[in-house]
C-alpha cells in the first residue's frame, strides 16, 4: 500500500513539474498559492481559507472576503532535509489553532492563526511515519492524527489552559493503514477508516468514560474503506469502500452496521447534506455521484459529473447545491459540477486537476474556493444559499432603539435538526458589516446543549444612527470538518444568520435619556420625547420639554 501511495505522489508530483505554476486560460483569474495544492480548508468565522500546499512545504492563507492571499505559513522542510508534504488539516474556532499534518516529515503542527505562526511541532520522527489525517473534537479541545506507517492515532492536549498543552497525551492502536478519521463530539466517539483492513476501529473520546481513549469496537466494512462522512442529524456514519464500489452505514448509537449501499467504481469522497438528509458521493472512475437517501439508506439518484470526481462538498441549507471537483486529466483544465436541490447540473471550468474545495458560508454570498493541484491555484465559485435549521433569534430593543452608546443585545440560538438535534459551541456575531471578522458573544445558559441564550455587550460606542447586528450559532459539525483524506474535502456547517437593526440617539447635554411619553394618539403608543418642540410631559411632579436634540430638559 505504502508503494502505491509513493507512486502515486511521484506521478503527481512530476505532472506539478511539468507544469508549474502556470495554468489553463480560465474565465476568472484564479488565486496563486503553493506547489500542488493539496488541501483546502475554509474558516467561515475568519473569513479565512488555509491551503496546505504540498510540494512548497507551506500554507497559503485566503482573505474570502477580497479573494487575496494574506500570508505565506513555512510548514517545512524537516530539520534533516528533504520535503515535509503538508496533506491534512483542521481547524479548532474555540481556540483560534489550525493544525497540520505532514506527510514526509512525520509531524503535527500547531499554528497560531492570529498571528500566523507555528506554535509547536511534533516531530514522530522518520520517512515512514506517514501522518494522514487529523480531526478536532470541538467538546474537549483534543487534537486526534493517525499515521499510516504505525496503524495509530495519537491524541494531542488542544486546551490552551492546560499544563499539557500541545504534548501527546495518548497513543491509541488501530488497524492497518488509518486514512480518515470522524469525530462524533456528542457521543464522544473516534471513527478511523482502517484501509488495509477494510474495517473502523471505535475509540472512546468521551473524557469521563472508563474506557476512554480506548478502541471500544472494530466494524467491518467493505474493501478498502477510504472516506467517513457523519450525519449529526441522524447519527449515521458513511464509510466509502473505494475497491468495493459500496458504501458502509454504521449506526453509531449502537456501533454497527445497518446497511450497505452500492455505488459506482472507485467512490473516493463523501459529504453529508444534514438538513436534506442527503449524502453525496463521488465515484472517481464511474464519472458520476451516487445521492444516498438518509432515511432508507438507498440510493435515490445517479448524476453525472465531469472526469474523474475527487472531491465533494455540500453548502448545508435545505436547498443549497454540493459541488464535485473533477481532476481531470492534466495538464487539461478541470471542471467543477454543481447540483442544485432538483438535481439539476451546471459545469465551471477551473484550473488544472482540481482534488480539493470548502466552502465559506458566512459571506453575504457563500463561496466554493477549489484547490487545482497541477496548477498551483485556487478558484473561487460563487454558489446559491439557502437557510440552516439551526436557528437565531434576536431580542428586540424597546422600540428598537437605545439611547445608550455600549448597548447589550440578547437573544437564543436553537438546533432544530430532526431528529437528532445538535449541540452549539459558539455564537458569533457582526455589527455594521456583513462580511467582517466574527466575534464571539457570550453564551449565558445551556452551554453545550442544542439550546442557548446569549448576550452580546458592544465595546465600542456606536455613533448615532442606524446599526444592524448580524448573529449566528455553530454547533459541533462546524469545527470537526477537515480534509481528513487529503484531496478529499468537506465543509463548515453554520448556522442561519440573523440580522436586526436598530437605531442609537444620543441625549442631548444635560438632558434625561431613556423617558418615554405618551403621544396621545389614537394608537396609544409611547415614544421618545422628540419631533415637535412643544410636546411635554410631566414625570414626578416635574415638568419637561423636548429640546432641539431629542432628550429631555428641566424647564
Amino acid at each position: 500500500m505504502r508503494k502505491h501511495c509513493f507512486a502515486a505522489l511521484v506521478f503527481l508530483f512530476l505532472v506539478v513539474s511539468a507544469l508549474g505554476q502556470a495554468g489553463p486560460a480560465l474565465a476568472a483569474d484564479p488565486i496563486p498559492v503553493g506547489t500542488a495544492p493539496y488541501t483546502v480548508l475554509a474558516d467561515p468565522v475568519a473569513h479565512e481559507v488555509y491551503v496546505a500546499n504540498m510540494f512548497s512545504d507551506n500554507i497559503t492563507v485566503i482573505d474570502s472576503v477580497n479573494d487575496t492571499v494574506t500570508a505565506t505559513i513555512t510548514v517545512g522542510p524537516p530539520a534533516g532535509g528533504g520535503m515535509s508534504a503538508p496533506v491534512a488539516l483542521a481547524h479548532n474556532p474555540n481556540t483560534g489553532r489550525l493544525y497540520c499534518a505532514n506527510f514526509w516529515s512525520g509531524e503535527l503542527l500547531t499554528i497560531d492563526m492570529p498571528t500566523k505562526s507555528v506554535e509547536n511541532t511534533i516531530a514522530l520522527g522518520g520517512s515512514h511515519i506517514n501522518p494522514r489525517a487529523v480531526v478536532v473534537n470541538p467538546a474537549t479541545d483534543l487534537i486526534y492524527f493517525s499515521t499510516l506507517g504505525q496503524s495509530r492515532v495519537y491524541a494531542v492536549e488542544g486546551d490552551t489552559t492546560d499544563p499539557n498543552y500541545n504534548t501527546i497525551v495518548a497513543t491509541i492502536t488501530v488497524g492497518p493503514y488509518p486514512r480518515s478519521l470522524a469525530i462524533n463530539a456528542t457521543a464522544g466517539r473516534l471513527y478511523v477508516a482502517n484501509t488495509s483492513g477494510w474495517t473502523v476501529s471505535v475509540v472512546d473520546v468521551g473524557p469521563g468514560s472508563g474506557a476512554f481513549h480506548q478502541v471500544v469496537g472494530t466494524i467491518a466494512v467493505g474493501s478498502e474503506p477510504y472516506a467517513l462522512a457523519l450525519n449529526y442529524s441522524s447519527g449515521k456514519l458513511y464509510v466509502t469502500n473505494r475497491a468495493g464500489g459500496t458504501v458502509t452505514v454504521i449506526d453509531t448509537a449502537t456501533d454497527s452496521r445497518v446497511a450497505t449501499v452500492t455505488v459506482g467504481a472507485h467512490p473516493r469522497a463523501a459529504d453529508v447534506n444534514p438538513e436534506t438528509n442527503l449524502v453525496y458521493v463521488s465515484n472517481r472512475d464511474s464519472d458520476t455521484v451516487s445521492v444516498i437517501d438518509g432515511e432508507s439508506d438507498t440510493v435515490t439518484r445517479t448524476v453525472a459529473a465531469g472526469s474523474r470526481p475527487y472531491a465533494v462538498a455540500c453548502v448545508k441549507t435545505v436547498d443549497g447545491n454540493a459541488y464535485v471537483a473533477n481532476y481531470g486529466t492534466p495538464p487539461d483544465s478541470g471542471t467543477v459540477t454543481g447540483i442544485d436541490s432538483s438535481f439539476n447540473t451546471s459545469d465551471t471550468t477551473v484550473g488544472a486537476a482540481p482534488s480539493s474545495l470548502s466552502i465559506d458560508t458566512l459571506l453575504a454570498k457563500a463561496k466554493v474556493f477549489v484547490g487545482n493541484y497541477a496548477s498551483g491555484n485556487v478558484s473561487v465559485i460563487d454558489p446559491p444559499g439557502g437557510e440552516s435549521s439551526l436557528l437565531t433569534t434576536i431580542d428586540p430593543l424597546l422600540g428598537d432603539r437605545t439611547d445608550t452608546a455600549t448597548p447589550t443585545i440578547t437573544g437564543s440560538s436553537t438546533s432544530a435538526a430532526d431528529p437528532y438535534s445538535r449541540d452549539i459551541i459558539g455564537v458569533y456575531y457582526l455589527l455594521d458589516s456583513a462580511d467582517g471578522r466574527w466575534r464571539k458573544a457570550e453564551i449565558t445558559g445551556g452551554a453545550g446543549t442544542p439550546s442557548v441564550t446569549w448576550r452580546v455587550a458592544v465595546a465600542d460606542p456606536l455613533t448615532p444612527g442606524a446599526h444592524t447586528i448580524r448573529v449566528f450559532a455553530m454547533d459541533v459539525t462546524g469545527a470537526t470538518v477537515t480534509c481528513s483524506d487529503g484531496m478529499a474535502a468537506s465543509s463548515p456547517s453554520t448556522g442561519q444568520t440573523a440580522a436586526y437593526s436598530f437605531e442609537y440617539r444620543a441625549s442631548a447635554p444635560g438632558s434625561i435619556s431613556g423617558l418615554v411619553y405618551n403621544d396621545a394618539n389614537a394608537n396609544g403608543r409611547y415614544d421618545y420625547g422628540e419631533g415637535a418642540a412643544n410636546v411635554g410631559v410631566t414625570l414626578g411632579g416635574v415638568s419637561k420639554t423636548t429640546n432641539a436634540g431629542g432628550g429631555y430638559g428641566f424647564e
